[in-house]
């Protein structure tokens, strides 16, 4: 059978295309979408109108794909012309189909140039399911051709290997009362590059050890009791059948070299070589990932995962000796922040800006590793849940739209949804010159810390680390940062929260930190999610738009919120003056607002309540150097109406 042309391709059904974004163009036109796979054209959908939301074309029929397992497919929207060229707006360009198949997420697309556009896409790939029968006819298949495999040497540690791990697959799959889509996924394709290799003399090194080391990782999944019972190993599975994919197309990819290429020593190229190695790093932590959620959630010091693969869990290496975490504590020093966690929950009001907990973006951020920014309005201080204005020495303390995913809500949402998830925050910020909550090496600690807290006590490698530096020597930024690595190794998944990254001052050390962590996602870290809030300033905006991320501007939010908080502070803090007076200062804070409260309309209202006993010239130069020395800060603003107050 030849791998270039597999007498039993494999089948995916398309069920629907979805594409939302700006599409220009006039309202009548139509579109069609075009999916090309191994450039030999697929699929050609059938001419439509957008609406509202967008473009969705569904099939029932003529939807069916024929793909390899290393098959690439390219995914076009085409605008319709009658008496022209049909234009390209947007395009998938070659990606693995196995990457495409029962995966939910949105993807990008680009014009024919290569450049993005302002459209995403979601596609419906499911893999034609196996029934029983054939799955237990292959099954059977493995078992007869084990002891004929075992005469071939190289096709013994393949082949024999994909087999086993055929049946690893089968067991997990036994284990879920449901069909899993990328577990049934899995099998298809696996068991499609097995049937090709059980007619191919694969001899490369590299090949055996991915082929082995796949089999090990199913292993070690297959052999738990109960698996679907046990909370937070799901997402694991799912990327334990994502990594089988990558393994199944890495291997289909290296069949179709020619002969002449593969000899008894590696000839494959550097860059086949390279990804097929970070693959194999994936397949390797994945399960000691699995083992540690499993530990974590039986909370047993050890644990031997099925008697056929040995796997124990050890009880985590921490600091036993009180007196000693206690000195390293203090040796650290690390910033509190707490207390603005504890302000922004205490301040919190109830049932705004709830929209935020079910956009598409947090929600897939809070199951998929990675980084979402949530960004405010340039030159307003959204890293803020709430601003402080005074007026007769109290204050209305309106929660503005970063209310709605405050540091405390995120947190509060995460450990509801999984209290046994590991969830770490910091709070930058530039009040009262804090400057301890400001600087980047004060949020390392801070982490160390609170990530030793979940990881049952202080590391070891900390305890390492304070003997090598001596009581009367600090560490440095980067010793601290590879501690912080080395725990968050330790956890199925890590959520780190970083408010108001604008305000620190050294932000230039977080950015390159947050990078690091974020581009190290595509090789061996793929349990961290990072939640980061700022108003988008240059460095900021540049950096993460290097970065794979997604963001979600709040500077165009709901004035629904604005108006609910707006009459519930009124209700609390205006009582005192007329009703007329209450639904001026409303009217005013709620049309100018426009997704946030801009500081030179929150100025006026304030100086017309509060400096009436100013002259116009003193309110107008109180209100001119407020202005401009404020640089998007409420809080600096605040701050000095309450001393001008007094």
């Amino acid at each position: 059978m030849s791998p270039d042309n597999p007498l039993n391709p494999l089948s995916a059904t398309l069920g629907n295309v979805e594409v939302e974004g700006t599409l220009k163009g006039r309202k009548r036109s139509r579109f069609y979408v075009q999916l090309d796979v191994d450039d030999q054209k697929a699929v050609i959908s059938t001419k439509i109108k957008r609406s509202a939301s967008g473009l969705r074309w569904e099939w029932t029929s003529g939807n069916e794909i024929l793909f390899a397992p290393s098959s690439k497919i390219e995914i076009t929207i085409y605008q319709y012309h009658k008496f022209i060229s049909d234009k390209c707006v947007g395009r998938l360009g070659r990606t693995q189909v196995v990457d495409m198949i029962a995966n939910d997420a949105c993807f990008d697309l680009t014009n024919e140039n290569g450049l993005v556009v302002p459209l995403r896409m979601k596609i419906a790939l499911s893999p034609a399911p196996k029934s029983d029968d054939d799955i237990e006819n292959l099954l059977k298949e493995v078992d007869n051709s084990a002891s004929k495999l075992k005469k071939r040497e190289g096709v013994l540690s393949t082949a024999s290997s994909i087999g086993q791990a055929l049946r690893s697959i089968k067991a997990i799959m036994d284990n879920f009362s449901q069909v899993h889509p990328v577990l049934n996924a899995s099998w298809v394709v696996v068991s499609g590059v097995y049937k090709i290799l059980q007619d191919m003399d694969v001899q490369d090194e590299v090949i055996r050890e991915l082929a082995n080391t796949l089999r090990e990782m199913l292993g070690t999944a297959a052999a738990v009791p109960d698996l679907p019972q046990i909370p937070s190993t799901d997402s694991v599975i799912d990327e334990i059948s994502r990594q089988s994919l990558q393994v199944a197309s890495l291997i289909h990819e290296y069949t179709k070299l020619s002969f002449l290429k593969r000899t008894v020593k590696i000839q494959v190229s550097d860059d086949l070589k390279s990804r097929i190695l970070q693959c194999q790093t994936k397949c390797i932590s994945l399960p000691d990932r699995l083992a540690l959620r499993i530990g974590i959630n039986t909370h047993a010091q050890t644990k031997q995962i099925g008697q056929n693969v040995g796997i124990i869990i050890q009880t985590l290496n921490i600091i036993k000796d009180d007196a000693l975490a206690t000195k390293i504590c203090k040796w650290l020093s690390a910033s509190d922040s707490s207390r603005n966690l504890n302000e922004a929950d205490e301040n919190h009001q109830d049932g705004t800006c709830l929209w935020f907990f079910e956009e598409e973006q947090f929600l897939r951020w809070q199951d998929t590793s990675g980084l979402l920014w949530i960004k405010g309005k340039r030159k307003l201080e959204v890293v803020k849940p709430f601003y402080a204005l005074t007026i007769d020495s109290k204050y209305l303390w309106l929660h503005g739209l970063m209310n709605c995913f405050c540091s405390s809500s995120v947190t509060k949402t995460l450990s509801e949804k999984e209290p046994h998830f590991v969830v770490v925050y910091f709070f930058f910020d530039g009040r009262d010159s804090q400057n301890a909550l400001q600087l980047h090496e004060n949020f390392i600690r801070s982490l160390i810390i609170q990530f030793s807290h979940h990881y049952g006590g202080l590391p070891g490698t900390l305890e390492n680390l304070y003997k090598h530096c001596g009581d009367h020597h600090q560490p440095s930024v980067s010793q601290l940062q590879k501690i912080v690595q080395d725990i968050l190794d330790q956890f199925s998944h890590a959520y780190i929260i970083i408010d108001a990254l604008d305000e620190c001052t050294d932000r230039a050390k977080t950015l390159d930190w947050i990078s690091r962590l974020v581009e190290n996602s595509n090789q061996s870290v793929t349990n961290i999610h990072i939640l980061v809030t700022s108003r988008p300033e240059q460095d900021i905006e540049n950096k993460f738009n290097q970065l794979s991320l997604a963001v979600i501007d709040i500077s165009e939010a709901t004035r629904q919120d604005i108006a609910d908080v707006l009459n519930v502070q009124m209700d609390l803090k205006f009582r005192k003056y007329s009703q007329e007076s209450q639904n001026e200062i409303k009217t005013q804070l709620n049309e100018r607002a426009d997704g946030s409260q801009d500081i030179a309309d929150v100025l006026n209202v304030q100086m017309d309540l509060k400096f009436r006993k100013y002259s116009q010239e003193s309110q107008n130069e109180i209100k001119t150097q407020l202005n401009e020395r404020a640089d998007g800060s409420f809080r600096w603003m605040a701050l000095q109406l309450q001393e001008l107050a007094k």
